[in-house]
């Protein structure tokens, strides 16, 4: 029996865990995510209660609650008639509860989408760094003509002529290692 959550509460179940309950009659369990799979002592039924969704036990004894298919988060609910009577109304209160749920479903869901925002930022991010390196690699393994270019584009005609050169072949020079031997 897990007496943390026999007051009320929220609680993840991991695929296959059992969650047993004692003398739960008239409490509400929500599935805040995840399905589950719900018995009851002396109750042939089995009922599968999947997100968005709640059942409301309608007897004591032991009952066990069973996460299906990959992790469940649960929301076990106070006997909502007794407290209704307390509170000036069942419906009231079972308003509240509802609310309780959504804001619990609605911050899971935030919770979510923030990570796979998250993850997606990663990837891109490390996409764009993949880019940027590729490039980078390629601007350092340019010819190394082209700063020869510029140094010869520097030199007057006659130290042009002399070496070979005219000014309209310094485009061409750099693309090759010109040979000044030949």
């Amino acid at each position: 029996m897990d007496d943390r959550l026999m007051r009320q509460g929220t609680r993840t179940l991991n695929p296959g865990e059992l969650l047993r309950l004692r003398d739960a009659a008239g409490r509400h369990l929500g599935v805040v995510r995840g399905a589950v799979w719900i018995t009851q002592f002396g109750d042939r039924r089995d009922h599968v209660i999947e997100a968005g969704s709640s059942f409301r036990f309608d007897r004591d004894g032991v009952a066990v609650v069973q996460a299906l298919d990959g992790e469940a988060v649960v929301v076990l609910e106070a006997d909502i008639a007794g407290a209704g009577d307390r509170w000036r109304g069942a419906q009231q209160h079972r308003d509240l509860r509802l609310a309780d749920l959504r804001q619990e479903a609605s911050r899971l869901r935030t919770e979510a989408v923030n990570a796979l925002l998250a993850a997606a930022a990663d990837r891109l991010s490390a996409a764009f760094r993949r880019v940027v390196d590729r490039a980078t690699r390629a601007f350092r393994a340019r010819p190394a003509g082209r700063g020869a270019v510029h140094e010869l584009g520097r030199l007057n005609d006659h130290v042009l002529r002399d070496l070979g050169l005219s000014r309209d072949q310094l485009p061409l020079a750099g693309r090759a290692t010109p040979c000044l031997h030949c």
